[in-house]
């Protein structure tokens, strides 16, 4: 990573992430998306959502009842390009990235990064994971962290999955079990 005083914060972070995947799309597809944006939800989770994705050819195999197609086409990609893009954005926040979710839809043609980062600097970190990077994940998965209420009523906690050394979060972010494979190192 990049010396602390270039991190960037705000504004400028989501300039600098919107337009580093704007340039990986433009590179990789040969196309820059039609639109693209990037949000902080909260003091964590970052968001950016490109629309008007596809190229012509993914567009005609659609058009032609192809989607699956062009949908598996563009999970393998993701799944390739994943830590490129992580790279980016903890070069960019000076943040580790603790989880990163990637998909796509076709109606309306959109595609969405979301990045869950470990907490900045200054922010309270009661959860613990300020320091966890995705090299010790392993280790800290294998560390029981069902709380004894929860061991009592033989429930899991709410949320978390470790999946191949990253954290997935079930419930509002929930993916199908074919894209559970797309968090793993």
């Amino acid at each position: 990573m990049l010396a602390p005083a270039t991190f960037l914060i705000g504004d400028e972070l989501l300039v600098a992430v919107t337009e580093a995947m704007v340039a990986f799309h433009q590179r990789y597809h040969h196309r820059k998306p039609v639109t693209a944006k990037t949000l902080m939800l909260g003091d964590d989770l970052l968001a950016c959502v490109l629309g008007g994705v596809y190229t012509d050819v993914e567009k005609t195999m659609i058009e032609i009842q192809r989607s699956t197609i062009v949908q598996e086409t563009r999970n393998e990609f993701q799944n390739a390009m994943q830590d490129k893009f992580i790279k980016a954005v903890e070069r960019l926040s000076g943040r580790n990235v603790l989880a990163f979710i990637s998909d796509h839809h076709v109606g309306p043609d959109i595609e969405i990064e979301l990045f869950l980062l470990t907490p900045d600097r200054t922010s309270d970190d009661r959860v613990g994971w300020r320091n966890l990077t995705r090299t010790n994940l392993a280790s800290w998965k294998q560390t029981d962290h069902t709380s004894p209420l929860q061991k009592a009523s033989g429930g899991s906690r709410a949320g978390d999955v470790l999946s191949g050394g990253r954290l997935h979060w079930r419930g509002s972010c929930v993916q199908p079990q074919a894209r559970a494979r797309r968090l793993g190192p």
